[in-house]
């Protein structure tokens, strides 16, 4: 598994790098721009509903998708496994086209329910936007399922050079346009993105796929799809609902405080996913491939290794952003409108949001186990416990810490019930014991700290100006000294990095 997943792991990474440059290049046009301000409030929103929507489908269709469809290839040939998802393309169409005419319909109700605190003017905004973006639900429902079959296939790396096409749209639409359109420049450009991320997918499949109109709702595919795709998206509205939540709170707070949440989310996301993301879209299929063959040593094996790669990433990065939080939101979007007020609403935003970097992984990829183990009741039955304690909290804490209670609220959340969503798979799959990833849990969180207290120290005496080169010397360093501290503490996922590499090199002899 080492070569494959470590090749696999880097070239993901670097074309989600770009990706992400992208993004906080998207993310800085719009600050410069527009700054906090009442158009990226309602464009916030116009295009937070469409994703909203679409995750309530998009992670129950990919997390559908790749067991059954291998399974499909696997048992039943390239020909059958192609019809079915043909016909699961075509059913998931029409519905998503009626639930798209649904929003066009009934836009300005929609925009309530999301934001009811907004006002007149702002509401008309946000209403007019959404109305634009809605149709791209359509285009990134059809485009996770290609991804899913790319994974399938073996092939991870180029599939992920998609998220570029979408920032690309906005970028060149929000550049050629905002002064004539304003603030739709960018919802133009959301619709143009999304449709040529699907396009690029679907060039990538053609090898192995040609789509052929075919419907039947009594497919078992379709049967078994639906079966378990309820308890999936009753577990993504939630954790959406939860989002939406936050947002309807910070409605009535001050003006710009769904900007700054959404500002600080993102940077917390993009750092998220770019540790992440490669790890999770390839280990997913492989869960899958252990849990078919009832493998439960190599699940165990490749669990206990994802949950310490995991931790090894994150940990120092979350020392990082509390470190140099300021420095961060500074470089990512300190220009234009985004002025000193705003950079320091965000920045204590964004290292609270930090507080939870960590589990939000962990919850990820321990709900994909349970997927590949059949087993969605419980973390739709997790996610129904954590909403309601989202509520509560987003509820009481903004009474004591304003905006910076929602961003609490949601690091205290996920860091209970990834916890106990790992309780659960322990307690009920015998076969999976951590013992592996406890035995790196010492190592990181030591090497982390130290890390932490160098810089800090070293940030307060050696005195640089500009933020960015701030922010270069310090993730050099501070990646020198963890990995020093790694070593000499013998860290056990390091040395298997090391080894990975080494075995590598000599292969490649």
């Amino acid at each position: 598994m080492s070569k494959g997943f470590i090749k696999a792991s880097i070239g993901v990474t670097s074309i989600m790098a770009i990706g992400y440059i992208l993004s906080f290049v998207k993310e800085a046009i719009i600050a410069n721009y527009f700054g906090v301000s009442v158009d990226v409030d309602a464009y916030t929103i116009a295009i937070t509903i469409p994703v909203t929507l679409f995750a309530m489908v998009s992670v129950s269709i990919q997390s559908i998708v790749i067991p059954l469809y291998s399974d499909s290839l696997i048992n039943r040939g390239n020909n059958i496994a192609n019809a079915d998802i043909s016909n699961f393309i075509t059913v998931i169409s029409i519905l998503v086209g009626i639930f798209i005419l649904i929003c066009e319909l009934f836009a300005s109700g929609v925009v309530y329910l999301f934001a009811p605190g907004f006002a007149s003017e702002t509401h008309e905004l946000a209403t007019q936007l959404l109305r634009i973006t809605t149709p791209t639900i359509l285009f990134t429902v059809i485009e996770r399922v290609f991804v899913g079959m790319l994974n399938v296939q073996g092939k991870y790396t180029l599939p992920s050079l998609s998220v570029c096409f979408l920032n690309m749209g906005l970028i060149v639409c929000m550049m050629a346009f905002h002064a004539i359109w304003g603030i739709t420049a960018a919802c133009i450009g959301q619709i143009v993105g999304t449709f040529m991320s699907l396009i690029y997918v679907s060039f990538l499949a053609r090898s192995f796929y040609k789509y052929e109109f075919t419907y039947s709702l009594k497919s078992p595919f379709i049967s078994k799809a639906l079966k378990q795709s309820i308890p999936i998206i009753w577990s993504v509205s939630l954790g959406e609902v939860s989002a939406m939540i936050n947002r309807m709170v910070a409605s009535f707070l001050f003006v710009g405080s769904i900007s700054a949440l959404g500002y600080a989310s993102k940077l917390n996301s993009v750092m998220l996913q770019f540790f992440t993301v490669a790890v999770a879209t390839i280990i997913y299929p492989l869960y899958a491939e252990s849990s078919a063959k009832k493998d439960m040593i190599q699940l165990n094996n490749r669990v206990n290794l994802t949950l310490s790669i995991y931790s090894f990433f994150l940990l120092p990065l979350m020392v990082g952003v509390f470190c140099f939080k300021e420095k961060l939101v500074d470089v990512a979007f300190g220009r234009g409108s985004f002025d000193q007020e705003a950079i320091g609403i965000t920045k204590t935003l964004l290292g609270i949001y930090a507080i939870g970097l960590l589990f939000m992984a962990l919850r990820e990829t321990i709900t994909k186990v349970f997927y590949s183990l059949q087993d969605t009741k419980t973390p739709a039955k997790n996610a129904t416990m954590a909403i309601c304690t989202t509520i509560l909290f987003n509820l009481a804490l903004p009474l004591f810490f304003g905006v910076n209670g929602l961003a609490l609220a949601t690091a205290l959340v996920s860091m209970i019930f990834s916890m106990r969503l790992i309780y659960q798979l322990c307690k009920l799959h015998r076969e999976i014991v951590l013992s592996q990833y406890f035995r790196n849990v010492p190592g990181i969180l030591l090497s982390a700290f130290l890390m932490g207290v160098v810089l800090l120290v070293q940030n307060h005496f050696l005195l640089i100006t500009n933020s960015f080169l701030s922010l270069i010397i310090s993730a050099v360093e501070g990646a020198i000294l963890y990995l020093i501290f790694n070593y000499l503490f013998r860290t056990p996922v390091l040395r298997f990095c090391m080894n990975s590499i080494l075995r590598n090199k000599s292969l490649s002899k």
